[in-house]
C-alpha cells in the first residue's frame, strides 16, 4: 500500500538500512556465520523483523535477543511463533552483551546490532535503560561489529533519564572515528514532546575483511552445541 508520507518514520529508515545492508553483506558472501543481535528485544518487533530479513536472504546467521524483563521475553517468543527458531533469548541487561559473546569459542562477529532504548511499551516506566548500561553495551557491539555491519539505535528523551542517555549516545556516535565509521543522527526536529532520535553507524574498518569462519566449522558453548553456526531448536 502507497505510505500517505514521503519521510519514512524512524523505524523505517532504521529497518530500510539494516535491510540494505544485511543484502549487501549476503550478495558479498560474507553474512553466513555473523550473529545479529537485538539488544532490547521488548515486544520482539525488531526480532521478528531480523528474523524474517535472514530467511528472505536465505542466510544462517543466529540472533541473539536481549531484555531484563521476562515479560519481554514472553512477549517475543510469542511475537516470533515459527519464525524463532533461530533466536536465542537472553533474560539479561544489554551491558551484559560482552559478557554473552564471551561465552562463545571462536568469539563471534556480528553483522547488525539494534537498540530501541527507554522502556518497555504497555509495562512498569519506571523500569528504563540508562546512560551507562546503553554506552557499556554499545562499546561491545562496536568491537564485535564486522567491518560492513551496522547498528541501529533508537534513543527517547521523554521519560526519566531519557535526555541524558539520548545526549550521551549523541555524543557516543560523534566520537567514532571517520576513518573506521560512517556515522548519521536522524531527528524529529520540531516534535515538541518526548524527542527522539535515531542514530545509525557503519563499520567502515576492515570492510573487505571475512572475520568468521566457514558456517560449516561450528561454533562451541558451555551447553556443548555446535551447530555449524546455527542455535539449537
Amino acid at each position: 500500500m502507497l505510505s500517505r508520507r514521503a519521510l519514512p518514520s524512524l523505524n523505517d529508515l532504521s529497518r530500510s538500512v539494516l535491510r540494505t545492508g544485511l543484502a549487501i553483506l549476503s550478495r558479498q558472501k560474507r553474512l553466513d556465520g555473523l550473529f545479529l543481535v537485538d539488544a532490547t528485544c521488548g515486544n520482539g518487533h525488531d526480532t521478528l523483523f531480523l528474523a524474517d530479513t535472514l530467511a528472505g536472504l536465505g542466510a544462517r546467521c543466529p540472533i541473539l535477543a536481549f531484555d531484563i524483563q521476562p515479560e519481554a521475553i514472553a512477549r517475543s517468543r510469542q511475537r516470533l511463533g515459527p519464525h524463532g527458531g533461530g533466536v536465542i533469548f537472553y533474560e539479561r541487561g544489554h551491558e551484559t552483551l560482552a559478557e554473552v559473546l564471551a561465552e562463545y569459542a571462536p568469539k563471534p562477529r556480528l553483522a547488525a546490532v539494534v537498540y530501541n532504548l527507554g522502556f518497555l511499551p504497555g509495562s512498569d516506566r519506571r523500569v528504563t535503560t540508562t546512560a551507562e548500561r546503553s554506552m557499556a553495551s554499545l562499546a561491545a557491539a562496536a568491537a564485535a561489529l564486522a567491518g560492513g555491519g551496522l547498528m541501529s539505535v533508537h534513543a527517547y528523551g521523554g521519560h526519566p533519564g531519557g535526555s541524558e542517555e539520548l545526549e550521551a549516545a549523541s555524543d557516543w556516535f560523534g566520537a567514532l572515528p571517520a576513518g573506521q565509521w560512517t556515522t548519521a543522527g536522524y531527528a524529529l526536529r520540531n516534535k515538541e514532546k518526548n524527542p527522539e532520535t535515531l542514530f545509525l553507524a557503519e563499520k567502515t574498518a576492515d570492510i573487505c575483511f571475512n572475520p568468521h569462519p566457514a558456517p560449516s566449522a561450528g561454533r562451541l558453548r558451555p551447553d556443548g552445541w555446535e551447530p555449524g553456526g546455527l542455535p539449537p531448536p
